[in-house]
């Protein structure tokens, strides 16, 4: 009788494959249009971080492009057009990173048949934040750019670990709380450290989400967190002084940002 390979299972005996992580980041919010600039992940066995990937990319041509996308690119890492990623050293070309990550799969137990079929328990399983509904689509349009079939199940476990979904269990009684349901706002939920000025660089998106993991990890995944609980995360003091830095955000200007987005021109 076939078994699973000694990596999912734990030494409880529990069935635990690999999980990785991943984030990209894009030139426009459509899956099926956006050029990939950053994909950035981590890799989890056995509840620890074993690996960790960080790559720049050089978009693909045609892209759909937005210039609240790129403002945020160039906030995260310096380059703010299509262009001057494709020009610069720092961003490979697409065809290699590709290669790079669908071997990641196969590293972990990805990829592997057996009698013509894929091997559902070596399988890593995916997981993220709104992974399901954006990650997973701009993957699989990344296969067919690549010249393979959109099957994310012949390199991965079907199904994936969306932290949105499986959040919005847990703090379902606590949304009146919260000023959103985004990523920064999820992981400050859970007592996770926010640093404002990292956001939406994809290698500071997945240390978030490991956070939030490992928070729902302690926790048993689905137990609801009650209001009462809620608040031994976090005190009156700290909710008002969220709430203040969140509105004062939302209610200041950026003269920086208000600027760019007037003047971009996506074929500068």
């Amino acid at each position: 009788m076939w078994k699973p390979k000694e990596n999912t299972v734990s030494e409880g005996g529990k069935f635990m494959q690999p999980i990785i992580f991943y984030d990209f980041e894009t030139t426009d919010s459509n899956p099926l249009t956006c050029g990939i600039h950053q994909l950035s992940g981590a890799v989890i066995e056995k509840g620890k971080v074993v690996e960790r990937f960080n790559w720049f990319i050089k978009p693909k041509e045609g892209c759909s492009v937005s210039a609240t996308a790129m403002w945020m690119a160039y906030k995260a890492n310096g380059f703010g057009s299509v262009k001057a990623m494709r020009e610069s050293d720092k961003y490979e070309p697409q065809d290699v990173v590709y290669k790079r990550f669908m071997n990641l799969f196969v590293k972990y137990g990805g990829g592997e048949y057996r009698d013509g079929h894929p091997r559902y328990v070596d399988r890593p399983m995916l997981g993220g934040f709104n992974v399901y509904k954006f990650d997973n689509e701009v993957l699989r349009q990344w296969m067919v750019d690549n010249g393979d079939v959109p099957k994310i199940g012949f390199f991965a476990a079907d199904g994936c670990i969306d932290l949105l979904l499986i959040s919005s269990i847990v703090l379902g009684r606590n949304l009146e709380c919260m000023n959103n349901f985004k990523l920064k706002e999820v992981a400050w939920a859970f007592g996770v450290k926010v640093e404002k000025d990292k956001l939406h660089s994809s290698d500071y998106d997945t240390e978030m989400c490991i956070g939030i993991y490992k928070a729902l990890i302690k926790r048993g995944y689905i137990f609801p967190i009650s209001r009462e609980e809620f608040f031994t995360i976090h005190s009156q003091e700290d909710m008002d002084r969220h709430n203040d830095e969140y509105w004062a955000d939302r209610n200041s200007k950026d003269p920086e940002m208000e600027e760019w987005i007037k003047n971009f021109d996506e074929n500068a």
